[in-house]
């Protein structure tokens, strides 16, 4: 089976290359890979004008949209920092699961944020932080409407080793900050399918994206995450390459036994204590269930993130079951 071609977007101030050692590390693994620069690292057009906006247009175009709909490829999203707007948005209506729906081939499996910036719809980086640039944001610098940020090596390499310090620093690459100042497009996080296939990596001593910054994003976010913590700084793809690698592999374990069901779900309120969801197989016409709340043990609600865990895992089990059923009659 083909493995997904998993998608890196790097943080600001950075090239694709810093992700070099834990690419090193996947390949064994069968993965195909791909990096996505950000657009508005040292811009090519003036810095005034390189927007969060164009960051998603200029990357979505270059390539998702080959990977997924030329070449019809599965593909997980690895993002950074705030390689986390863009990449989240670059990825809207993309989903596997929303084009299988459709017929379509490939799409995006999952979404792994590595103490990704998360903004909501028409939302700004510098709103989701509080509104003012932290000390560590050098503007104007090197030239003006460009930025850096100093000193590297506390706020983003705190726990890489020594050695690799000159080397990192010597990366840092001038960002626009109107990237940072322009709002953001609507994010595909945000979307019901990929509902049990959003995974958060806390970094707890990160300097860069304090952990109680990333809270916070997730919280707001409105919408359930899987979260996986890890002791490292703001770059774990240097300082923890073999926790990161376990991570990821694991997590795309878990998209592709949810693809092998080959099914999709759609949560739709009927009457009264009734809910009817909609269980999609990938090829077949979509299969109806209906439960009362008044003839099971299971309660229902509008909205599938206020049940608990035992309640999903009981009415899935019951669709799973009764579908399985359904489709043995042919």
């Amino acid at each position: 089976m083909e493995k997904p071609t998993i998608v890196f977007f790097p943080g600001a101030f950075a090239e694709p290359s810093c992700f070099d050692a834990l690419v090193s590390q996947l390949k064994p693994g069968g993965f195909p890979t791909q990096y996505v620069p950000l657009p508005s690292v040292n811009p090519s057009c003036p810095p005034s004008e390189a927007t969060c906006e164009r960051d998603v247009e200029i990357t979505r175009k270059q390539h998702l949209l080959p990977l997924i709909e030329g070449e019809g490829k599965d593909v997980l999203l690895f993002v950074h920092s705030f390689g986390g707007v863009v990449g989240g948005a670059a990825a809207k209506g993309l989903s596997k699961a929303q084009r299988s729906q459709a017929n379509l081939p490939g799409g995006v499996i999952g979404l792994i944020y590595c103490a990704g910036n998360i903004n909501l719809e028409g939302e700004t980086l510098l709103q989701s932080v509080g509104g003012a640039y932290p000390p560590f944001i050098k503007l104007d610098n090197p030239s003006e409407g460009l930025a850096i940020i100093s000193p590297a090596k506390d706020v983003l390499y705190s726990d890489c080793g020594l050695g690799l310090i000159p080397t990192l620093e010597a990366g840092m690459i001038p960002h626009s900050p109107t990237s940072f100042e322009t709002p953001s497009p609507p994010p595909a996080w945000a979307e019901q399918h990929f509902d049990g296939r959003r995974l958060y990596v806390r970094t707890l001593h990160d300097q860069c994206n304090p952990i109680q910054l990333q809270d916070i994003w997730i919280e707001k976010s409105k919408v359930e995450w899987q979260t996986i913590e890890l002791h490292s700084g703001h770059c774990p793809f240097i300082s923890k390459i073999p926790d990161l690698v376990s991570i990821m592999e694991s997590f795309v374990k878990n998209c592709e036994k949810l693809d092998k069901q080959g099914c999709f779900f759609e949560w739709k309120p009927g009457a009264v204590g009734i809910m009817c969801v909609v269980l999609r197989v990938s090829g077949q016409q979509p299969l109806h269930y209906f439960s009362r709340s008044s003839s099971t043990d299971l309660l229902f609600s509008d909205t599938p993130r206020q049940w608990s865990n035992t309640t999903i895992t009981q009415l899935l089990e019951a669709i799973l079951y009764n579908a399985r059923k359904y489709y043995q009659r042919f």
